[in-house]
């Protein structure tokens, strides 16, 4: 399987360095039989104008991402990180996680510290308070 992906991403940089992903742009050949020194100025390519975003279209700051992704993203990066508690383990399962924090196994909807679990991810936990949104990460867990 490895070497099939390995493969097909060959490919696909010999098919990007054959065809290229620029635009093409017309090539003035001059001729010049006497073989004298030639001027050329370069000029910056002309740019359409641009247009304003209406205000029904969603305007998005990474060109990768779906609106829906982007949507995911603006949530993630409002949480507070908590590294008071003390998150011991997670049995991840898409019909019920559980995890262990400070010692207590707490699932879904449970209340710890005065915030509510809102979701068990399997790597980390979602919390939330009056004040907003919170993370909690095991601790000594290597990053991606």
């Amino acid at each position: 399987m490895n070497k099939k992906i390995f493969l097909l991403a060959v490919v696909n940089l010999i098919l990007l360095l054959i065809f290229g992903c620029a635009k093409e742009e017309e090539v003035k050949v001059i001729k010049n039989p006497e073989k004298k020194p030639v001027k050329t100025e370069m000029t910056a390519p002309k740019e359409a104008p641009k247009e304003a975003a209406k205000p029904e279209e969603a305007v998005t700051t990474n060109p990768f991402l779906t609106p829906y992704e982007e949507e995911l993203f603006k949530n993630t990066t409002n949480r507070v990180s908590i590294d008071y508690l003390n998150l011991s383990a997670i049995f991840y399962s898409p019909s019920g996680s559980q995890a262990v924090i400070d010692g207590h196994i707490y699932k879904a909807g449970d209340i710890v510290d005065n915030k509510k679990i809102i979701e068990i991810k399997p790597e980390e936990i979602i919390l939330r308070d009056e004040q907003g949104e919170y993370t909690l990460k095991m601790k000594g867990v290597l990053e991606k």
